[in-house]
This record gives C-alpha cells, sequence and structure tokens, in this order.
C-alpha cells in the first residue's frame, strides 16, 4: 500500500471545523442564515460527536451558499473516517481517460475484470482510479506496479487538481455509497463534465447513492449498470431520471467465479486442503460491515439444533467483512459460537488455509449471511444461499439498506425472517434431492444463467459513453 504524501490527514470532525471556522470568517457575517447554520453544525462538530450525529447531507441553506469547489470539498469531509485518497495510473491508452472511484474492496474487484477488458481494445483508453481505504489495498494487489499520481496537496484538495485531466467517463462506486464519489462528481460540474456511470455491484445498496445524489442536488447519472433485472426495475420505479439509462450487465467479477469449471476445480483442490470430505457439508457464514445483536450466536444455536445426522456431517467457515466497520467482536469470538457447541469450524481467513472469500464460497456447498454480496454470487454459482433479515439484527434498520432479496422472489434463494427457522431449512437442504434442493438449483439456473458475458458488457458501456464525452 502507497505511503501517504502531503500533510497528515486530520479526523472528520478537525477538517469540518477547519472548514465552516472559513467559511464563518468569509461570508458568515453577510448572510445571517448561513451563519446560523454554520454555527449548528460546528456545535455538534466541536462537541466531538459519534459518525452519526454528523449531518451526511448540508441543509439546502448551506448547499445554495457554496460554490462547486466547496460543495465537493464539503462531500469529501463528511464521508467516512480513515481517508488515505490515492490516485492511481493504471493504463495508458490512446482515445480519452476513464476513472474509477472507489473505497470498497469489493467494487474495486468488480472492475478488474473490465480494466483488463479494456486492455483489449484497438484504441485503448487511459485508466486512472482513484481509491481510499481497503479498496486502495486491494487494487494494489492486481496492479502493484501502478504509477501513484497524487499530488502532494492537503486534503481534499487533490480533487480539484486530478479534475484537469478531463476523463472522458467516470465511474464511480455504488457499495459505499458514501460521500467519495459524490465529490468526485461534483468536482467535475464546474468543469467539462465527462459522462457519469454507476455500476452497482450487489442489492443492498441499490438506492443508497442515487438518494445521496438526489439531497445533494446534483443532476442524475447518465448511466447505470444493474446487476440482474429485479434491480433495473426497482430503481426505475424509484428514480424517474433514470429510466432509459439503466443496463442489465450483471456481476463483472461472477464470470469468472461463477464458472462450473473454475468451482469445480476449487472444490477439488480446496476442500481436502481443509480436512473436508464428499461426505461433510461445507456451509459458508459471511458477515456484513456491521454486526449487532447476536447475529452469530442466534445462527450457531440454531445450526447446533440440528438432529445429530446432520449436525455431524456439518463444518463451517466463517468471514469477516473486509471492512468490519462496527463489528464488537474479533474473529475468535464469532468462532466460539459454533465451537462452543460442538460445530466443527474450518479457518480461511488466516493461517496457512487462508483463501479468499470467493475461494471460500467457491468451495463450499452453501452459504448462509444476511444480505452480503457472497450470497448472491452463491445464488449465481448453483449454492443454495439463505438470507436471514431478522429484524432484531442492527442492519435490518439502516434506512440506506434495501431489505429485498431479489433471488428469494425468484425461489431460487431462501429468506428467513427468524433466525430460528434455519435449523430446518438447513436440515432440508442438507437433505439429497429435497424438493427444496431441486427448486432452488431449477430456479438458479432459470433466473441466474451463466453466459460470461457481464464483463464485456459493462465494458461495452463504459466504451459507448466514451463515444458521447465531449
Amino acid at each position: 500500500m502507497s505511503t501517504e504524501s502531503g500533510p497528515k490527514i486530520k479526523d472528520r470532525m478537525g477538517l469540518l471545523v477547519d472548514f465552516f471556522d472559513d467559511l464563518q470568517r468569509t461570508r458568515g457575517n453577510r448572510d445571517p442564515e448561513l451563519a446560523l447554520e454554520i454555527k449548528s453544525i460546528l456545535a455538534v462538530a466541536r462537541d466531538g460527536a459519534p459518525d452519526k450525529d454528523v449531518p451526511r447531507i448540508p441543509s439546502k441553506v448551506c448547499r445554495d451558499a457554496l460554490s462547486l469547489p466547496e460543495l465537493s470539498t464539503l462531500a469529501y469531509i463528511l464521508g467516512p473516517e480513515g481517508k488515505n485518497t490515492r490516485i492511481k495510473h493504471i493504463l495508458s491508452g490512446t482515445s480519452g481517460n476513464i476513472s474509477f472511484i472507489s473505497r470498497f474492496p469489493g467494487n474495486v474487484r468488480m472492475m478488474i475484470p473490465v480494466i483488463e477488458r479494456l486492455k483489449q481494445e484497438e484504441k485503448v483508453p487511459g485508466v486512472f482510479a482513484i481509491t481510499d481505504s481497503q479498496a486502495e489495498e486491494e487494487l494494489a494487489k492486481k496492479y502493484p506496479h501502478a504509477q501513484d499520481v497524487t499530488p502532494p496537496l492537503p486534503f481534499p484538495q487533490i480533487f480539484h487538481s486530478f479534475v484537469a485531466g478531463h476523463p472522458k467517463v467516470l465511474v464511480l462506486d455504488t457499495a459505499s455509497g458514501d460521500n467519495l464519489s459524490i465529490a468526485m462528481e461534483a468536482s467535475f460540474l464546474s468543469y467539462n463534465r465527462p459522462r457519469i456511470v454507476l455500476a452497482h455491484d450487489a442489492h443492498a445498496s441499490t438506492e443508497r447513492i442515487h438518494r445521496l445524489i438526489e439531497n445533494w442536488d446534483l443532476p442524475p447519472v447518465d448511466r447505470v449498470c444493474a446487476i440482474d433485472e429485479w434491480q433495473k426495475t426497482r430503481l426505475e420505479q424509484m428514480f424517474p431520471q433514470l429510466r432509459g439509462r439503466v443496463t442489465v450487465t450483471g456481476q463483472p467479477m461472477f464470470d469468472v467465479r461463477t464458472d462450473p469449471l473454475f468451482i469445480a476445480d476449487r472444490k477439488r483442490k480446496i476442500r481436502p486442503q481443509l480436512g473436508i470430505t464428499d461426505k461433510d457439508f461445507f456451509l459458508t457464514y459471511t458477515l456484513m460491515a456491521e454486526t449487532f445483536n447476536g447475529e452469530t450466536e442466534g445462527i450457531a444455536e440454531a445450526l447446533a439444533k440440528m438432529k445429530p445426522e446432520f449436525r455431524e456431517k456439518l463444518v463451517v467457515a466463517v468471514r469477516r467483512h473486509p471492512m468490519p466497520r462496527r463489528d464488537p467482536l474479533s474473529y475468535d469470538e464469532h468462532v466460539r459460537f459454533f465451537t462452543d457447541r460442538g460445530i466443527r469450524v474450518v479457518h480461511t481467513m488466516d493461517g496457512p488455509t487462508k483463501l479468499p472469500t470467493d475461494d471460500t464460497v467457491a468451495a463450499c456447498d452453501g452459504v448462509v449471511n444476511t444480505l452480503s454480496t457472497e450470497g448472491f454470487l452463491a445464488t449465481c454459482s448453483g449454492l443454495p444461499a439463505i438470507h436471514i433479515v431478522d429484524d432484531r439484527f442492527g442492519i435490518t434498520h439502516r434506512k440506506d439498506i434495501i431489505l429485498d432479496v431479489p433471488a428469494s422472489e425468484y425461489g431460487a434463494a431462501i429468506k428467513l425472517n427468524r433466525t430460528g427457522y434455519l435449523t430446518n431449512v438447513m436440515e432440508t437442504i442438507m437433505t439429497p434431492d429435497s424438493p427444496v434442493a431441486r427448486d432452488l438449483a431449477t430456479n438458479m439456473k432459470r433466473f441466474y444463467p451463466q453466459d460470461g458475458q457481464k464483463t464485456n458488457r459493462v465494458a461495452a458501456v463504459l466504451l459507448e459513453e466514451m463515444g458521447k464525452a465531449v
């Protein structure tokens, strides 16, 4: 991972206080309404309030008073803490530039196949990536020699120097749906605005960034890449301004990860390494970034209640989210909920059997999760996925999370609203040739076929938008 250049990054509160102190000095006295707004926000900031109490969206009074560069700066400050924003030059080209914006590693993994596909074009586009947090680490794994072109400027002014490059297409991260993307879009509004594309990689964040764009009074994006028809329909219903702009492309990362040959290879190589036989049922349990209210304990308790003939076959891999923002438990504490109840656990997060999450899913027989991307990956891989959306789980109370499980509406996955139901459902899935298992397999093939063209479809959208750019 790159080292930072430029001054040490202040925490959000420090940046926010500096920003509004400066605004107060330069404009507050001339605008009483703005002065009152600034005073209110500074009171929250200086009290050291936790993140959830800091307004993610300023009032209309504040938005109307700010210039576009100021709006961009504020959007960046109001984004998550722990910023280490880097600008990387991934690929030199001859037909203009495409810039990818991301702070979630999953979003980076989705875009890497697209970048590799763009290399095959006769007129190769140049590619830049603006990342922070663990997205930057994920990018560095694939492109360790990418040139770091982050200017040695105070944060977040790095954005305003970057826009001089005039990319033709800007691809925003929809997984995090946070203010990094909003800051970039706002930055470009005062220059030659590029074509802006949102590439979705999951269902849970379907509406999040579109709501944020509306709330910041920014224009709608030019194109949206949706992962399935359900998402396309949902977006066009909730945001009429997107009608005619949404294309179903699928999730590019799944072209390889759901290929039957890839899955067979991973099962053949990984299961023996983990000591898992064909008689075992290998279950992957994936956690979200925020884990509350006894989720893991409830799931472990439900599995422990299975009849002995099922429980003895069960082997579990616990997978923490790569960005566990609000998980009060360590990996070992999550694991103990299972081992204390006599459930066998294999370790794929660290040690000699450490594996990527995608490989763990490919090698397993089923996935239990709440609303993680890996549940959808399992469905697209032909593996049974159980989504537990229990209203006692903290994640279900977040207003920016979609609680629908589209695959379950097609009979291609299972959605449970109570953890206790998991006991009987798991026994049914583990029963060879049970009607439930057969129906799941049939519907997964019908509604989520693997055509290997998802990457090509996203690349086609980006190239088409490049052709429309000024």
